[in-house]
């Protein structure tokens, strides 16, 4: 099975059913990472095709050669998606906060283009 292509939906999946030896209902998956039923449905033909997962009614566990396979694919299954597109910030142009916390941010009124404050007037209007 090519790891290499695997989608987010497909990591949340396999860390899901990973995180128990029994049945795992994929319903709670559906609810708690919003994930279709075809996504669903996909994903379990796949799995199923290659004997890494079992699965009745809307029950799933992963095959004891799953779970093998999940552990030795484990830096691709468990890497976080949120760090996938991260590139190093250089810390030199990142811009410092010019409001306190808690304080509110109010716009400096004289610094407000007049063209844009006509625009974004007239939008609202018409």
């Amino acid at each position: 099975m090519p790891v290499e292509s695997f989608s987010s939906s497909d990591r949340e999946f396999l860390r899901f059913t990973f995180s128990s030896k029994d049945w795992v209902d994929v319903y709670e998956l559906h609810v708690e990472y919003q994930l279709s039923p075809g996504q669903i449905i996909d994903i379990v033909e796949r799995l199923r095709g290659e004997g890494l997962l079992e699965f009745e009614g809307t029950k799933a566990r992963l095959t004891a050669p799953g779970r093998e396979w999940v552990l030795k694919q484990r830096n691709i299954v468990f890497k976080s998606a949120a760090n996938e597109f991260r590139a190093e910030l250089d810390e030199s142009v990142v811009l410092k906060p010019t409001v306190e916390i808690g304080e509110p941010y109010l716009p400096d009124l004289p610094e407000v283009d007049r063209e844009f404050f006509e625009a974004l007037a007239l939008s609202r209007v018409g």
